[in-house]
C-alpha cells in the first residue's frame, strides 16, 4: 500500500438526526469576535490550528471556546491577544469556529487589537504565546492594486497574482501588448513592493511583463540588450544562492535554442564551448598524427660512425620507440574523448 489507500473509501455521511437525514432549512449561525487567550499545541509545540478564545454572546456573557478553522486547507494560525471573527453552527453542537484575525492597517507581524489583554505568567508584559516572538516593526502588509488577489505571512513572505499595470508604480508595469496580463510573484522580502534588488529570494511568473532582473554578471550582446524587455513568458528565480538537487534521478536542462553560462570570469554558450572542444580535439589529433610519423623516422635513422666510415642504426632507437609508445597511447585518448563528445551532438 503507498502513501494514500489503494481501494476506493466510500463515505457515509452523518447528521444529528440519522445518517441518512438530509434539511433543507437554513442554518441560523451566530457570529462574534473574540479575544485569542492561547494556541492549543501537543507537546512538540505543533498546532493544528485550534486556538482558545473569549468569545462575548449577544447577552453580553463571555464563553471561553476552544476553537478550530472554519476551513482547514486555509488559514492563519491567531496569536494571543488577536482578535478573530468566529462562527458557531448549532447544528454540530454548538461548535464554535474561527474565520480570520481582524486587521489593523499595515500590522503583519503581530495585531494585538483584542478587547481584553492576556498576559504572562508574572505580568510583565503581553502574552503572545510560547514559542512566537514578536517583531511588529519587521514587516509590514504589502502595498497592493486594484484586483490583486494576494497571500501574505507574518514575517515578510508573500504570493502575489495581478497584472500588467500600466498606472501603477511598480516592476510589472510595462509589457509589449500593454495589456493586463498575468503575472505571479511569490517572494521572501520586506520591502512594500516585490524586488529583486532587496527581496531575500522571489519567483517571477511572467506574461509578457518587462521586468527588470539585476544580473550580476553580463549576458551575451545579443541577450543584454534585451534582458529586462523579454516580449514573452519567463520563470525568473532569484536570490543569494540557487541549489539544485534531486533525490533520485537526473537534473534535465533542455533548451529549445541556446544555454548560457556567464560568470564573472567566463560568458558563453553551451554550444560553442562543445564546438571549440571538438575542434581542439581534431587540431590535438593532427599532431599527434605527425609526432608519430617523425618519431618512426627518427627512429630508423642512421649515423657515420667516423672511426671506419660506415654507417650505423641510431643508438637512440629505444628512446624514440618510448615516445612514439607515449603518442600512440595519447592518440588513443584523444581518440576516445571524440567519440564521447560526439555522443552529446543533438541527433
Amino acid at each position: 500500500m503507498g502513501k494514500f489507500l489503494d481501494d476506493e473509501v466510500k463515505i457515509e455521511l452523518q447528521s444529528s438526526r440519522g445518517k441518512k437525514y438530509r434539511s433543507n432549512r437554513p442554518i441560523t449561525a451566530n457570529t462574534a469576535f473574540g479575544n485569542v487567550v492561547k494556541v492549543i499545541y501537543d507537546q512538540h509545540k505543533r498546532s493544528i490550528g485550534a486556538i482558545n478564545v473569549n468569545v462575548k454572546t449577544e447577552n453580553q456573557d463571555v464563553l471561553n471556546v476552544t476553537m478550530g478553522p472554519l476551513s482547514p486547507h486555509m488559514y492563519t494560525v491567531p496569536l494571543p491577544n488577536e482578535k478573530v471573527s468566529c462562527i458557531r453552527d448549532p447544528r454540530r453542537g454548538n461548535t464554535w469556529y474561527y474565520t480570520g484575525i481582524a486587521s489593523d492597517g499595515p500590522q503583519i507581524n503581530i495585531i494585538p487589537i483584542a478587547d481584553s489583554v492576556t498576559w504572562t505568567a508574572d505580568e510583565s508584559q503581553p502574552y503572545f504565546g510560547e514559542t512566537f516572538k514578536p517583531y511588529p516593526n519587521s514587516s509590514r502588509a504589502i502595498d497592493t492594486l486594484e484586483g490583486d488577489v494576494v497571500i501574505q505571512g507574518r514575517f515578510g513572505s508573500s504570493l502575489r497574482m495581478s497584472g500588467t499595470n500600466n498606472a501603477a508604480k511598480v516592476p510589472w508595469r510595462y509589457s509589449k501588448n500593454k495589456a493586463q496580463t498575468p503575472i505571479t510573484i511569490l517572494r521572501t522580502g520586506w520591502v512594500p513592493i516585490e524586488d529583486m534588488l532587496y527581496d531575500a529570494s522571489s519567483l517571477w511568473l511572467t506574461t509578457d511583463q518587462h521586468v527588470p532582473v539585476p544580473l550580476k554578471s553580463d549576458l551575451p550582446s545579443d541577450l543584454q540588450s534585451t534582458k529586462d524587455k523579454f516580449d514573452h513568458s519567463q520563470c525568473i528565480l532569484y536570490s543569494d544562492r540557487i541549489v539544485l538537487g534531486t533525490r533520485l534521478e537526473h537534473i534535465i536542462l533542455n533548451s529549445a535554442e541556446n544555454i548560457h553560462l556567464c560568470t564573472s570570469k567566463w560568458r558563453h554558450d553551451v554550444d560553442i564551448v562543445l564546438d571549440l572542444m571538438e575542434e581542439l580535439i581534431t587540431t590535438i589529433t593532427d599532431i599527434t598524427k605527425e609526432l608519430i610519423n617523425t618519431n618512426f623516422y627518427c627512429q630508423w635513422q642512421t649515423m657515420i660512425i667516423p672511426a671506419i666510415g660506415q654507417t650505423a642504426l641510431s643508438t637512440r632507437t629505444a628512446d624514440f620507440a618510448n615516445v612514439q609508445g607515449n603518442t600512440l597511447n595519447l592518440q588513443t585518448q584523444l581518440s576516445n574523448l571524440g567519440t564521447k563528445l560526439e555522443q552529446l551532438k543533438q541527433k
